[in-house]
């Protein structure tokens, strides 16, 4: 039996007798994806920046063996969009396109080989994007590669790789492309503007002739400048930090925040009020971790870094959409990956960084999940991610309306037969007030096009019901728990099949219950069950503490075999109940692609995981 001890159980559906807690539910519907792109060639990389009611959209698109930048806006809060304008131009590669910002005023910045090597572009538009000016900004004799961008008032502050040498490369295509080549002595130049971007002032943050400085990002609060960075030392990367309280005019002596053994590479800054934090990817031997560090200074002085992820799996994230801050707490997303399966992890900390949650698996069993991508506006939280679970690349988004304590529904948004991505690179997701907007690419045949879709932000109600799909939208499923967990007592489950389109009960459905416990091994096996008019009742006893994987299984429908597959599949509810549940209290909640909940115990919270 899977015991539960009374010190430890909180049981997810005393939800609805906590007031201040709300169920969290997409209740509107997304939008009809509209094609952001629409050119002929093959459109990715895709960044959005979204500013009331206008959106922003920054590509590349490869025509052939060209590619160039691409940039798009939607005055209607991305219902329609602009023809794409073509910013590059030009007969070299185009690539790594990065957007900001700022009052009416438009940036962006790509590097381009054009010239024969790798420099720096840089488009500006004064009028909100309906006209750009194109400069070579970067014109040094060192190639000049992987550029940030950011903008405040009059400020632009664009950041990128300087050094190395370009070179070509065949591809197995038979294609030949210029590459940039690191030799070991990059430098990590800032150019700074206060005039809107009409003059630039260069700046050598890393001034370490020799030493390889890469990849760096920065951040703006008021007059300060954060920007961290990578670079080489003793033959493998640190992580480095400086500022700015000037508006850039001058920056601190570089503070190593790694400075281990190990390779610390890709890190992502956030900032709020005095606090500034910086997440990485570590290596350790076959695997990588994430770290965390903070400062409660401005930077001038940072914490001890702590392992987010310890797992034996290769944990990464993706840039840069990762680390995400509302208020006091800190949301991180990341993916593990092994050999057959990837699953996307989210934790969270409600102290400003002192502590975390653990981990939490939000996707699929036996999938293959990357690139996981957070936002949040105040209370709300929202994390989408490119999911194999069902035979094709989709995107996928999962919403929590107070701070990540809980999680709705499992939304597939690009749900159709077409390959569909998103990219190493964020954001793919923004918020304004009170919508959220997603894009995402469409492989369709030789093509490529980028589809965006939008909808209202909602806190749900406290107390509704959740009501899922199956992985392949198959039966929506409720299920009930009503009377008060106590260790070692049955608990009674009522469970009810639903046909999706029209909302009646199916009849005579077959299905199974398995039961996991936090290591995987089956603890419950209730095999051939059988619900005469859509509803049926099993009692599970619990006798082990931990996360509990509890696993619907629906063979189909009749009464004899063979069934009737049409309403068929799987779904996953992974919970940790404790202290007490009150009589009498009945929860529905389901399962999306084998949504699964989890609620622990976190430092006299409530916490509740939704995981596939």
């Amino acid at each position: 039996m899977l015991k539960i001890t009374l010190v430890e159980i909180t049981i997810i559906f005393v939800l609805i007798f906590i007031p201040s807690l709300m169920i969290p539910e997409i209740s509107a519907q997304n939008n009809e994806p509209v094609n952001v792109s629409n050119t002929s060639g093959e459109s990715e990389r895709v960044q959005i920046i979204v500013d009331k009611k206008d959106v922003y959209a920054v590509w590349t698109d490869k025509f052939s063996e060209n590619t160039d930048v691409f940039f798009a806006k939607s005055k209607d809060g991305g219902k329609t969009f602009d023809r794409a304008i073509n910013l590059s131009q030009n007969s070299g590669v185009s690539a790594f396109p990065r957007l900001a910002i700022s009052e009416s005023h438009v940036y962006i910045v790509w590097y381009d080989y054009t010239p024969g090597q790798s420099d720096i572009f840089f488009a500006k538009s004064n009028d909100r994007g309906e006209s750009f000016d194109v400069t070579n900004i970067s014109d040094t004799p060192m190639p000049s590669y992987n550029p940030w961008i950011a903008a405040s008032s009059n400020f632009v502050y664009i950041v990128f790789n300087d050094g190395g040498r370009t070179g070509t490369m065949e591809f197995t295509t038979g294609e030949t492309q210029l590459i940039d080549l690191n030799t070991g002595d990059e430098e990590l130049i800032l150019l700074r503007s206060d005039d809107y971007g009409e003059t630039f002032e260069f700046i050598n943050l890393s001034n370490t002739p020799g030493v390889t400085s890469w990849n760096a990002r920065i951040k703006l609060i008021d007059s300060n400048v954060f920007v961290d960075w990578n670079e080489r030392i003793n033959h493998k990367g640190d992580v480095l930090f400086t500022k700015s309280t000037d508006n850039g005019k001058s920056f601190t002596k570089p503070i190593n925040l790694s400075n281990n053994p190990q390779d610390s590479v890709d890190s992502i800054i956030a900032a709020d009020e005095n606090n500034i934090y910086i997440i990485w990817n570590d290596s350790k031997e076959n695997s990588t971790d994430i770290f965390f560090v903070k400062s409660t200074d401005y930077g001038d002085t940072f914490g001890s870094p702590i392992n987010l992820s310890n797992s034996p799996s290769s944990s990464i994230f993706t840039r840069d959409y990762a680390l995400e801050v509302s208020g006091n707490h800190i949301f991180v997303v990341w993916y593990d990956a092994s050999n057959k399966e990837n699953f996307v992890y989210f934790t969270r900390s409600i102290d400003e960084g002192l502590t975390f949650s653990e981990p939490i698996n939000l996707s699929p069993d036996d999938s293959f999940s990357k690139y996981p991508q957070v936002v949040a506006n105040d209370n709300r939280v929202y994390i989408i991610w490119h999911d194999y679970s069902q035979g094709n690349g989709d995107i996928f988004l999962i919403q929590s309306a107070d701070y990540g304590a809980t999680f709705g529904g499992i939304k597939n948004l690009s749900a159709n037969e077409h390959e569909s991505n998103i990219f190493i690179l964020g954001p793919q997701i923004a918020l304004t007030e009170t919508e959220v907007y997603v894009v995402w690419q469409d492989k369709i045949g030789d093509s490529a096009d980028l589809y965006m879709t939008s909808f209202t932000q909602s806190d749900g109600m406290a107390g509704e019901p959740f009501l899922f799909s199956t992985s392949n939208d198959a039966v929506n499923i409720e299920v009930g728990i009503e009377n008060q967990l106590m260790v070692d007592e049955p608990i009674n489950f009522t469970f009810r099949f639903i046909e999706p389109s029209s909302g009646i009960l199916l009849d005579k459905v077959n299905y199974a219950i398995e039961v996991l416990d936090a290591s995987g091994n089956k603890v419950v096996s209730i095999q051939n069950l059988f619900a005469q008019k859509g509803i049926d009742s099993q009692l599970i006893t619990f006798d082990e503490t931990g996360p509990i994987s509890f696993l619907i299984d629906i063979a189909g429908t009749g009464a004899d075999r063979p069934y009737d597959t049409k309403y068929s599949g799987k779904t996953s509810v992974v919970f940790t109940v404790v202290p007490e549940f009150p009589f009498g209290v009945i929860m529905s909640l389901g399962a999306v692609i084998g949504l699964g909940v989890i609620i622990t115990h976190y430092r006299s919270q409530l916490f509740v995981q939704k995981t596939f």
